[in-house]
């Protein structure tokens, strides 16, 4: 069952997303966002309430949460780097840096 609409704006034209519960359109929206695949408007209803975005706490919620979860992750990633190399674009000759995991013939050697 239906029971949430989220209401947002992507290229300038409005648009709707069904989901099953009010978490779930707001989890769903605030990813959206935070993948910049649109901005949210704010929920609709089954009954035909509505909620803006600035008085959306669920949405407000899963916002601050998915900007903690970014926050740990950075500092997890600052803290313990994964093992990278150096390498020369093939085409510039520019260096910049690569995760040890990407193939070996990748760029040319730095």
């Amino acid at each position: 069952m239906r029971d949430a609409a989220l209401w947002l704006m992507r290229h300038r034209m409005p648009g709707y997303s069904l989901h099953g519960s009010e978490d779930e359109a707001a989890e769903s929206g605030a990813r959206m966002e935070d993948n910049e695949g649109g901005h949210v408007l704010g929920v609709q209803f089954p009954d035909g309430r509505t909620i803006a975005r600035a008085d959306w706490a669920p949405f407000l919620a899963a916002r601050q949460r998915l900007a903690a979860e970014t926050r740990k992750r950075i500092a997890e990633d600052v803290a313990d780097p994964p093992p990278a190399r150096r390498i020369l674009d093939p085409f510039g000759g520019q260096q910049l840096t690569v995760l040890d995991e990407e193939p070996g013939w990748l760029g040319r050697p730095a």
